[in-house]
């Protein structure tokens, strides 16, 4: 997401991501084909300034990697340590430095794992719209995340439907109730936290999103 936001369409963004950095290859190669579009992009400028640099001489500009942002290079050097964003994600994003982040104007969350609930809730306390796409549920580490259990509803023409009622309300029967051990009942779990809309990505695999346009309501 981010190398789509920032290197793509050149709007900024702050990547919190345990992991190292590491492109792959449809990103590779894009960056690479950018590379020989600025490259030659430069040579015709040189060609129609008439070669200012002189006879024999190299002229500034001429295509090389100097030519090139640091930050749009295939070679430039990683500035983020594997050691440094890990441990960003394990101290810096908790609720005590979230001020840091607050000129953001949108959280998003691309199967971001055991932070998918921090994302929400950072952009719940500090008014921002979010998108996030949850993947794995974890509930052996969240274990009081709770959803209103589905009931199958007979319809009139004989046919079944799953129903559920708000999975937040001010007082429930426990029984009514069961953890989240699934990601569909993430999904709900975070829309009925968020009170956010939930809509399919044109992707394969965990493709639900869930999402608010405007800032979530804290209560």
């Amino acid at each position: 997401v981010s190398f789509e936001l920032h290197t793509k369409r050149g709007v900024p963004c702050t990547l919190v991501e345990p992991r190292p950095r590491k492109l792959n290859r449809m990103q590779h190669k894009w960056l690479k084909a950018r590379v020989r579009k600025e490259e030659a992009k430069n040579g015709r400028k040189e060609a129609k300034n008439g070669g200012e640099a002189g006879n024999g001489g190299e002229a500034a500009g001429n295509g090389s990697d100097a030519a090139t942002p640091p930050s749009r290079r295939t070679d430039a050097p990683i500035a983020d340590d594997a050691n440094v964003l890990c441990a960003q994600v394990r101290e810096m994003f908790t609720p005590e430095n979230w001020h840091k982040f607050e000129e953001c104007s949108v959280v998003i969350g691309m199967h971001p794992d055991e932070a998918t609930e921090a994302i929400v809730d950072f952009a719940r306390a500090r008014g921002k719209p979010f998108a996030v796409v949850p993947c794995c549920v974890f509930p052996a580490m969240f274990p009081d995340r709770r959803v209103r259990r589905e009931v199958v509803l007979e319809g009139k023409d004989g046919g079944a439907a799953a129903g559920v009622g708000d999975d937040e309300p001010d007082s429930f029967e426990p029984d009514s109730f069961e953890p989240v051990t699934e990601r569909r009942q993430l999904v709900r779990w975070l829309a009925g936290k968020t009170r956010g809309e939930v809509a399919y990505l044109a992707f394969e695999g965990a493709n639900q999103v869930v999402y608010s346009k405007t800032p979530p309501p804290v209560d």
